[in-house]
């Protein structure tokens, strides 16, 4: 029996961490998850226990090689953004990978900037706003600043997706989506790092960007692999639209983070798009996306089991619903003063300091959550298509299934055609079409995209 073909995938999210088998056909053949628990870093905040998924990543190989079904060809990673790794000189973290979420120092940044202007100026030409650990230059300038023995130790700093290349090859590089994900690294004016990088030191820490297609010939146990530099999740996720799609589209990856994509404008950063948390990306060929986010997921799943707890039902009831626009036309804002757009972490979310004996039954608390959120991802999707120029949106990851979800997204966006969006496991899909050219011989299919339109809910209610 001959062994398949294959590219192997590690796919870190914040939650999941799961490892793909995908043929030449780009169908899965293999699949494991695993959630890790989270360990306690020196400051007594919740961070990655590195070594769990590295146990895990080289288990899983060497069992899979072991097998002997599979042709292992080449491998690549697909990772959350804002996390660096420090590697010292013995090529090991020197220290606990930073959450981003966690809270940055009070007072650092004056360091940074002497005044409101210059730190404008700052995000018009990093194209992001600034928001402490979630910008990972921000990580840099804390440990150049307030930890010298750490920014003393490191020799080189990775982001999330190269470190795992590094471990299998030995190189360090860096790669462009994720020094493009706001990290506050790169002037997308001058297509190059920062100069505020210099002065301290840190360029020196960085790894040479390369092409995000570059691959390295390694030998794991009996195998010989082609190992990828890895990619950021989010464009990751854009990669087999922008190879299936022509026409222009907004991309909403939802997960953990709603992230509204858009590839086809190219404008430069404004100060009042900075102001409602727009920023830009990179896609995985080195061109700006604009980009708007908001932690909808985390909020949704949040107040979800808020729910369940409360009226004593189960997850899946919930998820059976279909909007009743009847129930859903009569809800309002919970709070008309609500300024989503200036509120991307939802810390001041209205539905979280709701009591949920105000409502009839679940159903109720349910549609009226999903018409916060929806409101929020509205706005978002607006933040990111300023001048209201493009028709279809895409929505795909957890959202895409969720029918209450998209039909009220339909309801509420009447001019745009709205699609719920499948490629399953997008992003490790994403991983590995931009090393398609060195491991597969075939061409890639163009209904890669799978697309269930929304729009027509509307019409048919009106």
């Amino acid at each position: 029996m001959s062994k398949i073909e294959v590219v192997a995938i590690l796919d870190v999210g914040k939650t999941n961490k799961k490892l793909f088998l995908f043929d030449k056909q780009y169908q899965i053949v293999y699949q494991q998850k695993l959630t890790f628990a989270q360990k306690i870093d020196e400051d007594g905040y919740e961070c990655e226990d590195l070594s769990a998924i590295e146990e895990f990543l080289f288990k899983t190989l060497r069992e899979l090689i072991d097998s002997g079904k599979y042709d292992i060809r080449a491998i690549n990673f697909s990772t959350y953004g804002a996390s660096l790794v420090h590697i010292g000189v013995d090529g090991r973290p020197v220290v606990d990978m930073f959450n981003y979420l966690k809270p940055y120092p009070d007072g650092l940044l004056e360091k940074m900037f002497s005044n409101e202007k210059e730190q404008t100026q700052f995000e018009l030409e990093t194209c992001c706003p600034i928001q402490g650990n979630l910008n990972s230059g921000l990580q840099l300038f804390r440990i150049c600043h307030q930890r010298k023995e750490i920014f003393s130790k490191t020799i080189t700093t990775l982001h999330f997706p190269q470190y795992f290349s590094f471990l299998l090859t030995g190189k360090k590089y860096s790669d462009i989506t994720s020094i493009g994900c706001h990290t506050s690294l790169w002037n997308f004016r001058k297509n190059n790092y920062h100069d505020w990088l210099t002065p301290l030191g840190i360029s020196k820490k960085l790894a040479p960007v390369v092409a995000n297609d570059t691959v390295e010939k390694v030998k794991f146990d009996d195998a010989y692999l082609l190992v990828g530099i890895g990619i950021h999740d989010s464009s990751a996720a854009l990669v087999p639209y922008l190879k299936s799609i022509k026409d222009p589209f907004l991309l909403v990856s939802t997960g953990t983070w709603s992230i509204t994509l858009n590839p086809f404008n190219n404008s430069p950063l404004t100060q009042e798009e900075l102001k409602t948390g727009s920023l830009c990306y990179m896609n995985y060929l080195g061109k700006p996306v604009k980009a708007s986010r908001v932690f909808l997921g985390s909020i949704y799943e949040k107040e979800l089991n808020r729910i369940l707890s409360y009226f004593h039902t189960d997850k899946e009831h919930i998820h059976s619903l279909d909007l009743d626009f009847a129930l859903f036309s009569t809800i309002k804002p919970w709070d008309l003063n609500y300024k989503s757009k200036d509120d991307f972490l939802l810390e001041k979310f209205p539905y979280s300091s709701v009591e949920l004996s105000q409502f009839s039954d679940y159903k109720h608390a349910y549609f009226q959550l999903i018409f916060e959120l929806v409101n929020v991802q509205v706005n978002s999707v607006k933040s990111a298509d300023p001048d209201n120029e493009i028709k279809q949106i895409f929505i795909d990851g957890g959202f895409g299934h969720n029918v209450v979800f998209m039909k009220a997204m339909a309801y509420l966006l009447k001019d745009k055609k709205v699609f719920a969006a499948e490629v399953p496991q997008s992003t490790s899909i994403g991983a590995a079409l931009v090393i398609h050219n060195h491991w597969n011989d075939l061409s890639i299919e163009e209904g890669m995209v799978k697309l269930e339109e929304y729009s027509s809910v509307y019409n048919s209610i009106v």
